[in-house]
C-alpha cells in the first residue's frame, strides 16, 4: 500500500523520498512494512510501537520519539536529526552507517543491540543503556554520555572525540566487564568512571580524566597512556600489560 502523501523529501545523496509527516502515516506503512526509504519529517509519536520493523534508508527529523517501542529494528545507511529519542527502547536494534546529529538520547535503552558505523554528534545521551551491546567503528563527537551503561559491552575501533575543553563527558560511566579493543578515549572526562573487570586492548588514554575512577580487576593491554590523570583512582589487583 502506497503512501497517501504526494509530498517527497531530499536524501543525503539529493535523491527523493517519499514523505511520511503523521502519526498515522507512519503507523499504517510501518504494518504493511513499507518504510524503508521515506522521509520521517515535523510530527509526534510519543510511546509509538515499531518492534521489528525495517527503517532502512530513512531520513528522520523533527520527529517526537519519546518512550517509543522500536526493539528490534533494522536501521541501515540512515540519518536522524533533531529527534527527541528519550527513554525509547531499541534493544536488540541493528543500526550501521547512520549518521545522528543534534539528537536526544537522555536514557535510550541499547541493551544487546549492534551498531555499526554509527557517527553520533552533538548528542545527549547521558544514562544512555547499552548493555551488553556491540559498537564497532562507531563515533562519538562531543556526545554527552555522564553516567552512561557499557557494562558488558564491546566496542572495537571507537572514536570519542570533541572533548577537549567542553561541558560534555563520560563522568561516571560504566565500563564493567566490558572489552574495549582500539578505542581512541583521549582527552575525554572520565571522572568516576567504573572500568572494574573490563579488558582494554590497544586503547588510547592520552590525556583522559580518570580522576576516582575504579581499575579494579581491569586489565589493559598495549594502552598508551601518557598524561592521564588518574588521582585517588582504585586500580588493585592492577593488571597493565
Amino acid at each position: 500500500m502506497s503512501t497517501p502523501s504526494s509530498e517527497t523529501g531530499v536524501s543525503g545523496d539529493g535523491d527523493s523520498l517519499p514523505l511520511v509527516e503523521s502519526r498515522y502515516q507512519l503507523e499504517r506503512l510501518a504494518a504493511n512494512d513499507e518504510l524503508a526509504g521515506k522521509q520521517l519529517a515535523g510530527f509526534a509519536a510519543v510511546g509509538v510501537s515499531l518492534v521489528d520493523v525495517d527503517l532502512d534508508g530513512v531520513d528522520i527529523e523533527r520527529i517526537d520519539f519519546r518512550q517509543a517501542d522500536l526493539s528490534g529494528v533494522r536501521i541501515e545507511g540512515a540519518s536522524i536529526k533533531n529527534v527527541d529519542l528519550r527513554a525509547a527502547d531499541l534493544k536488540r536494534a541493528l543500526l550501521a552507517r547512520v549518521a545522528i546529529r543534534d539528537c536526544d538520547l537522555t536514557e535510550t535503552l541499547f541493551e544487546s543491540a549492534e551498531l555499526c558505523r554509527v557517527d553520533f554528534s552533538l548528542t545527549r545521551m547521558p544514562r544512555v543503556n547499552l548493555t551488553k551491546a556491540r559498537l564497532s567503528k562507531c563515533h562519538f563527537h562531543q556526545v554527552e554520555l555522564s553516567r552512561a551503561r557499557f557494562d558488558g559491552a564491546i566496542l572495537s575501533s571507537c572514536e570519542f572525540s570533541g572533548y577537549q575543553g567542553v561541558a560534555e563527558s563520560l563522568t561516571r560511566a560504566c565500563f564493567a566487564n566490558a572489552t574495549l579493543i582500539g578505542v581512541d578515549l583521549r582527552g575525554v572526562n572520565l571522572y568516576s568512571a567504573d572500568f572494574s573487570g573490563a579488558l582494554l586492548v590497544r586503547c588510547d588514554l592520552r590525556s583522559i580524566n580518570a580522576c576516582e575512577a575504579v581499575f579494579a580487576g581491569a586489565k589493559l593491554v598495549e594502552c598508551q597512556t601518557l598524561g592521564a590523570d588518574v588521582d585517588d583512582a582504585t586500580w588493585e589487583p592492577k593488571q597493565v600489560e
